[in-house]
């Protein structure tokens, strides 16, 4: 129990400073001051976190540019960027600079998403998947997360001029002011409160005049009063020197005679509630003083025949000006002024971390859902959209298809059927037997080719592969019409390009219409 007692005891002592028998008179006044005093001198200046993972809403970006219509997204080169002028689209638009802008965004983020390692699990997605009903749905839930993101990255890194966040530094401007009249480079005791406090103690203690500060008004309320022999601090901070000099120096050495005591006070952690709060706690500390003829507002130890000037027992700052008892135009209490300015400043700070922190995990959840949102079509089995049917496709379901297919039946070797291009041998062992039937892609293809634009063909056997020797590939050729197969060197963006092979004739009649152009 008388343990028990023994730390009740201490816990008093380091939150409220304790008054001894016949001091201490002003002692809450001077605990809530101190506490002003302690957070100003003792606040850090280092900035809130207020981070926004860019690179995650780049990540979300960069798979909704992979998951994109390839028809749309291949307007952006692959191997080498581009500038704005090469933008596509924008000619026409009404805010054609911010089109060119957002062009080169969706560029960037292609080009660094191009290698599949910089996607979710290194997983790469096919080009017939992002043109599969699911790929393209998922290609849409990818375009707004990328949206959500880049609209909450914005908010937070963009400020409107007149809306800027204030910094740390300008709070603690403010709440130094309040403190100790001015900002503060050196926080050490003897150079914080250098207020000139005028030529009596009235002077010093009573707003409209001297009284600027906090720290001043701490000595006002417990340094020692009247003449040089009564020995009470009032608030039993420490054995000050008698109160009767007021210069700058001479408040500055009764506030460090008091500053050690003064700064073991508990304090709250900084925030806007706090400062609020104690400002709103010295407020409540006012008192009124009716007498006939000069009624007063103060805080502290007073009698009514000097009020807060020089005499035995008096301890006390004078608020009059402040109040209607002046009877004329209020005059603002200096730290007042100062620890609201404080105070929205730290709320627009505090809105900022809470905003920021919000953020943070919003975008968090968005990365994980388009994460979620790319392994799945990654891994999915699609279902492919239909297509509308060519009209080479049409003219294979002709009376003319059933003749080739009857055709194509009636062949038992398999270099007869081989040699028919709309014909294929189902068999990878035999070479005799039924199992010559249609091919109806390469059908449809030489239909194509036999009923092109202006009645010309194509120059392209589908089936020219399947020729290994030139006779045999030269042999598909027909007197008097364009070549649909040759034997010869690669051109271009064709396989093998030294070896010699049965290729497409496609090329042969291109070149010749190149060399019929020029």
């Amino acid at each position: 129990m008388h343990k028990t007692l023994e730390i009740a005891a201490a816990l008093v002592l380091s939150i409220t400073i304790k008054a001894a028998a016949d001091n201490g008179d002003n002692n809450k006044a001077a605990t809530i001051i101190c506490k002003i005093l302690k957070l100003a001198a003792t606040a850090s200046k280092t900035e809130p976190d207020y981070f926004i993972p860019q690179g995650d809403v780049d990540y979300i970006e960069g798979l909704n540019m992979s998951l994109a219509d390839p028809s749309w997204s291949s307007q952006f080169p692959l191997h080498s960027k581009k500038s704005e002028t090469d933008a596509k689209g924008c000619e026409k638009n009404d805010k054609e600079e911010a089109c060119k802008k957002q062009w080169v965004k969706w560029q960037n983020s292609r080009f660094a998403f191009k290698e599949d390692s910089a996607r979710s699990d290194k997983l790469p997605i096919s080009e017939d998947k992002l043109r599969s009903y699911q790929g393209q749905a998922a290609a849409m839930q990818l375009a707004m997360l990328a949206s959500k993101a880049q609209a909450i990255s914005g908010t937070l890194t963009t400020q409107k001029v007149g809306e800027e966040t204030p910094t740390m530094a300008q709070v603690l401007a403010s709440l130094q002011t309040a403190a100790f009249g001015e900002p503060k480079p050196d926080l050490s005791a003897a150079k914080l409160c250098t207020v000139a406090g005028g030529g009596s103690l009235a002077s010093c203690c009573t707003l409209g005049r001297n009284l600027k500060a906090l720290c001043q008004a701490l000595v006002c309320l417990c340094a020692k009063d009247g003449g040089s022999g009564n020995t009470n601090s009032h608030c039993n901070l420490g054995k000050n020197a008698q109160f009767n000099a007021f210069g700058a120096n001479n408040i500055a050495t009764h506030y460090a005679e008091a500053y050690t005591k003064c700064m073991l006070v508990t304090i709250p952690a900084l925030s806007s509630h706090a400062i609020r709060s104690l400002a709103a706690e010295i407020k409540a500390l006012e008192t009124p003083l009716a007498v006939v003829g000069s009624d007063k507002v103060v805080i502290g130890k007073v009698i009514a025949t000097t009020f807060c000037g020089a005499g035995v027992a008096v301890a006390c700052i004078d608020l009059t000006a402040a109040s209607v008892a002046a009877g004329s135009e209020n005059t603002p209490i200096p730290w007042e002024t100062h620890l609201h300015a404080a105070v929205d400043k730290l709320q627009k700070i505090e809105e900022k971390k809470h905003k920021a922190a919000a953020a943070r995990q919003e975008i968090k959840v968005l990365k994980a859902q388009a994460d979620a949102i790319y392994n799945h079509i990654a891994y999915v089995t699609v279902q492919h959209m239909p297509t509308e049917p060519t009209s080479a496709t049409k003219a294979v379901s002709t009376p003319e298809a059933a003749k080739k297919k009857q055709e194509c039946q009636g062949l038992t070797k398999a270099t007869q059927c081989r040699e028919k291009g709309h014909c294929k041998w189902n068999s990878t062992d035999k070479t005799d037997g039924n199992y010559c039937e249609l091919n109806e892609a390469n059908a449809a293809q030489q239909q194509t080719t036999k009923t092109g634009k202006d009645g010309e063909t194509s120059g392209a056997d589908p089936n020219y592969k399947q020729y290994g020797d030139k006779t045999s590939c030269e042999k598909r050729n027909t007197a008097g019409q364009n070549p649909v197969c040759g034997w010869r060197k690669g051109k271009d963006n064709e396989p093998d390009l030294e070896k010699e092979m049965c290729r497409n004739g496609s090329f042969l009649v291109n070149k010749i219409l190149a060399l019929m152009a020029a």
